[in-house]
């Protein structure tokens, strides 16, 4: 199930959360979950957002969420799933996918089997369909269509609980029913069949004054609120009731009652023990159901999750549902200490927990199997089947009667079993905050901040919380801040982690030791690598294998719980982290530096071919470095899509990854000088200013160390820049002088055209024209001297930004013609685009304003296609101004509402206040995030009669 909307609007690919942030976009996709596999039109999805009073740019404000939504997808390898028919959009999504869609066939099944007699099939159906309930409807959403959604929504919920009741008291259950009646009809008092199913459950449990006493109050209630009088049916019962009609009683029980146990059997209680104060889980006891539904359910989860505390807290709310008996088992499946029990163990274990003389249990599984099922068979009993190893553990211990109930719970999924499965982890922040505060209630009140940090390093995962927290009941005096201190440092946090028999590690370990030598050995190389998550062809380059069968160790993995996928994507939560570097150790030394740098080449190999696809025919310093093509070609990239795709995927990890070894042996901390100048094109580009600034920060570092000037400069070049598109002006002087020296000291001619060309921007900035038209002069000699053309087209770009500044628009677009006709012949797409950009700002100051829709069109398909959305808002933003000129106010406004949209994504509040002015909005003025808007752009807008600061 990927889509919910029963609760707060969610989305999952492969069971991962797919972040939703804004409310607009978890709106639009809740309509179109509601509407999946219809189409949905623009304008009914601008009047469920708006409901009539939608604002001129509700459809490009449309266009631009769907959009997101689709980026969003395609990253969790959901590219079709929104797609676009004639007249709008559909959610591809069938049913199963949905909640909403599998509430529907479940209630519907409940109808069926309602009209055909079978009242238990009813109840279970319908408990299936109301575990899908996780609170409100549609939470959080606050769009015109919602109201409505919700109600209807919520009058199915009431359809299902009051069909429910309904086979539960036809099946003589009104004990249990009383309470859950009691508290639906305290949240609809004026609902006449709620209210009329608790007055015949109250009468049935012979509690004749209260049922009365209902009746009452639905009475007054109905008078006072509405003016009216109960229907016949109320009236009808009521009657019954005060004159005690024989026909209101309770029919013979459909369900298992206690009963004489055949030749001997008894009834077993072997549930273990409770815990009182059981805290959390709220949503997984739900999806459990209130009473004990038959069939097989799975508990699935790591170590530490609580999945055996949840199932023995569960089977201890509904044994009153199994009055035939309770069975429970450790099947040892991942207990370090002993070997699993095997099925015949468990049969026998059983069948004498149920009576049968040890004399009578047989000798073979498949016999004592079936006696078990022949004794089951018409009883309904639970059998909790804790810890199992696989499924074929669990397998000969099934009954064969529809009236028992089984939950195993296991780190496996045991997918081969015919269950439903409940995935549990770390738990919600909430409830984990309640956890520790049974240990310490008045330290979590005193100090949040410290009990959240403490969480934190446990990973919310109940097993370490407790032991927390009794490290906490053993020392009164420790402050949660105190102990978030301690636990912060990696070394000790798994000593720390451990009191009495209570040890994560112990738990850990239990899956470790289940391990084949080989899966052993390869989760030992995963603690070497320092990375948020990976992939197969990362694994693949660590492990030195082919990436089929790297697949199939991390499939091993994955099932002994050691690490996690999601889609094709894995990782290991912290604690775990922390467990297999202490593996790591047996691949300290020359074999870990290895296999870092068969990583390391498959990294920067991919980086480079996907710069390629960006820029096509950049010269990469060092390209000789790190590439031994075994590794370097491990990750496909068939085209620019698939490329931008992978960089902003593995973005955090290459950085990362770069952190971890730029202290590292040469050749492994080349990686890091390599990657900088590798991703300076994409990291520029796409806005993340903040890892190219801290790539660059750890390529100067092992530049220095390494004695490489030429690696230094290029460094210090990039700082340098970063500082001038921040607005550090002067601080962006001092770094370039710093990088112009180390270049001219390497004798690199081009790098020190790189470096003159920012100086010269740089003292366009500051004012200093006929400082910024020297470096220009001298940065384009060095280029045409080297013979660079593409390198030359650059630098006669960047030196038409001087000539703009000073209001020399001709010279500026003389420079700005050749160097397009240079980049479109040396094919390099994505300068081009930034160049044509350039150019409709040349040209709006001219007041050519169809010229500047036709370069900016150009510039805004290039941008976007090789993914520079810095220049893509400046193309926007150019062509709202245009299309303003021309008198064609929508587009304008479009155009504007998509600019401010792009500056709000990459946090740029300057220039999203320029887009803002020209949609008539104030500005934002309480938050200074974002670069300020360059010189060249606001003399442009000047130029064309607009005098729009960022901070108006």
């Amino acid at each position: 199930m990927r889509y919910r909307v029963l609760g707060p609007v969610e989305l999952s690919a492969d069971g991962v959360a797919v972040p939703l942030p804004q409310p607009r976009h978890r709106a639009i996709l809740g309509f179109l979950v509601l509407h999946a596999e219809h189409v949905v039109t623009r304008d009914q999805l601008i009047e469920a957002l708006w409901g009539g009073a939608e604002p001129p740019t509700a459809a490009s404000q449309i266009h631009v969420a769907v959009s997101h939504l689709r980026g969003a997808l395609r990253r969790h390898g959901l590219s079709e799933v929104i797609a676009t028919r004639p007249g709008g959009y559909t959610l591809v999504a069938p049913p199963h996918e949905t909640d909403a869609g599998m509430f529907g066939a479940e209630l519907s099944a409940a109808r069926q089997a309602q009209r055909r007699g079978d009242l238990p099939e009813t109840v279970r159906r319908a408990d299936r369909a109301l575990a899908l309930w996780r609170g409100e409807a549609l939470a959080g959403v606050t769009a015109a269509y919602a109201t409505g959604a919700r109600q209807h929504l919520h009058e199915q919920q009431l359809a299902a609980q009051e069909l429910r009741a309904d086979a539960e008291l036809a099946l003589g259950r009104h004990d249990m029913l009383i309470p859950v009646l009691t508290r639906l009809v305290e949240a609809h008092p004026l609902r006449e069949h709620l209210v009329c199913q608790l007055m015949l459950a109250l009468y049935r449990a012979g509690r004749r004054a209260d049922a009365t006493q209902v009746a009452r109050r639905m009475r007054a209630l109905l008078a006072e609120e509405q003016g009216l009088d109960p229907g016949a049916r109320f009236l009808e019962l009521e009657r019954s009731i005060l004159t005690g009609d024989p026909g209101l009683d309770s029919p013979a029980p459909a369900a298992p009652q206690v009963r004489q146990a055949p030749a001997g059997l008894v009834a077993p209680a072997q549930l273990p023990f409770d815990v009182p104060s059981f805290t959390g889980r709220e949503r997984e006891l739900a999806a459990l159901g209130r009473t004990g539904t038959p069939g097989v359910t799975v508990i699935t989860g790591p170590a530490g999750a609580g999945k055996t505390a949840l199932a023995a807290h569960w089977a201890h709310r509904v044994r009153d549902s199994f009055p035939d008996g309770q069975l429970y088992i450790d099947l040892r499946g991942f207990d370090p200490s002993a070997e699993p029990l095997t099925p015949l163990e468990v049969l026998a274990r059983f069948l004498r927990g149920l009576g049968v003389g040890a004399q009578r249990v047989p000798d073979g599984a498949d016999e004592a199997s079936a006696l078990l099922r022949s004794l089951l068979a018409g009883r309904r009993v639970l059998l909790v089947l804790d810890n199992a190893r696989d499924a074929a553990q669990v397998r000969p211990l099934l009954p064969g009667s529809g009236d028992c109930a089984v939950i195993v719970t296991s780190r496996r999924p045991l997918v081969t079993l015919d269950a439903r499965r409940i995935e549990i982890g770390g738990m919600p922040p909430e409830e984990a905050t309640r956890l520790l505060g049974q240990y310490a209630e008045d330290r979590v009140a005193v100090d949040a901040a410290a009990a959240r940090e403490v969480l934190r390093y446990c990973d919310h995962l109940p097993l370490a919380i407790r032991v927390t927290g009794a490290r906490l009941l053993a020392d009164p005096d420790l402050s949660l801040a105190a102990l978030a201190a301690r636990l912060a440092d990696e070394r000790s946090r798994l000593d720390l982690l451990e009191v009495d028999d209570l040890a994560v590690r112990t738990s850990f370990g239990a899956g470790y030791q289940a391990l084949d030598p080989a899966a052993a050995a390869a989760f030992g190389l995963l603690g070497l690598l320092r990375v948020y998550s990976f992939d197969a062809a990362t694994a693949a380059a660590l492990w030195d294998v082919p990436i089929r069968a790297a697949e199939q160790t991390l499939d091993r993995l994955v099932s002994a719980r050691l690490i996690e996928r999601g889609g094709d994507r894995y990782r290991l939560h912290d604690l775990m982290r922390l467990f297999a570097m202490e593996h790591a150790a047996t691949h300290s030394g020359a074999e870990g530096e290895t296999a870092l740098v068969r990583t390391a080449t498959c990294y920067l190999g991919t980086v480079r071919r996907g710069t390629q696809l960006l820029r096509p025919g950049q010269i990469l310093v060092g390209a000789e470095e790190l590439a031994d093509p075994r590794y370097a070609g491990l990750v496909p990239l068939p085209d620019v899509a698939a490329a931008r795709t992978w960089f902003e995927t593995e973005r955090p990890n290459l950085v990362a990854f770069a952190e971890q070894v730029a202290d590292g042996p040469d050749p492994l901390c080349r990686f890091a000088l390599r990657l900088q100048a590798a991703m300076t094109m994409f990291l520029a580009g796409a806005g993340h200013l903040a890892d190219w600034n801290h790539l660059c920060e750890l390529s100067a570092r092992v530049a220095q160390r390494l004695g490489d000037p030429t690696a230094e400069a290029i460094a210090m070049m990039n700082l340098g820049a970063i500082a001038q598109r921040q607005g550090r002006l002067a601080e962006a002087v001092t770094i370039l002088d710093r990088a112009l020296e180390l270049s001219r000291a390497a004798d690199r001619p081009s790098t020190q055209a790189a470096v003159l060309s920012y100086l010269a921007s740089t003292y366009t900035e500051l004012g200093e024209p006929d400082r910024s038209a020297t470096c220009h002069r001298q940065a384009i000699a060095l280029r045409r001297s080297v013979g660079d053309r593409k390198s030359t087209a650059h630098t006669l770009a960047n030196a038409a930004y001087h000539f703009m500044t000073q209001r020399e628009y001709a010279e500026a677009q003389g420079y700005l013609t050749e160097a397009l006709e240079i980049k479109y012949a040396e094919q390099d797409l994505l300068s081009a685009g930034v160049t044509e950009v350039q150019l409709s700002g040349v040209l709006l100051a001219q007041g050519r304003y169809l010229d500047v829709v036709r370069a900016a069109d150009t510039g805004l398909d290039l941008c976007r296609q090789y993914g520079d959305r810095y220049n893509e808002w400046i193309a926007l933003l150019f062509r709202s101004v245009a299309y303003r000129r021309l008198g064609d106010s929508r587009r304008s406004r479009d155009d504007a509402a998509a600019c401010l949209a792009v500056c709000e994504a990459l946090r740029q509040i300057p220039a999203r206040n320029l887009a803002a002015g020209l949609l008539g909005r104030p500005p934002i003025t309480d938050d200074d995030s974002g670069d300020p808007v360059p010189v060249w752009l606001t003399i442009v807008l000047d130029q064309a009669g607009l005098p729009i600061t960022p901070t108006e």
